[in-house]
């Protein structure tokens, strides 16, 4: 998502906000949710990147 605004006619004040919803790596993992549980199996999944933003102030001449 990005935004910006302009305060005066030569500055310029912008925001961007990253939030990807896919993963990096994702493979099979057998764990146990407790000592005395069964295994159990099932996707494990590793995010690719966590929400992230960047602000800017740019000004023109």
């Amino acid at each position: 998502m990005n935004t910006g605004s302009r305060v005066p006619k030569n500055l310029k004040l912008g925001a961007n906000v990253f939030n990807a919803h896919a993963q990096a790596a994702q493979y099979a993992y057998n764990y146990r949710l407790t000592l005395g549980s069964a295994a159990q199996s099932g996707a494990t999944c590793h995010s690719l990147e966590p929400v992230s933003a960047r602000f800017a102030l740019t000004a023109g001449f």
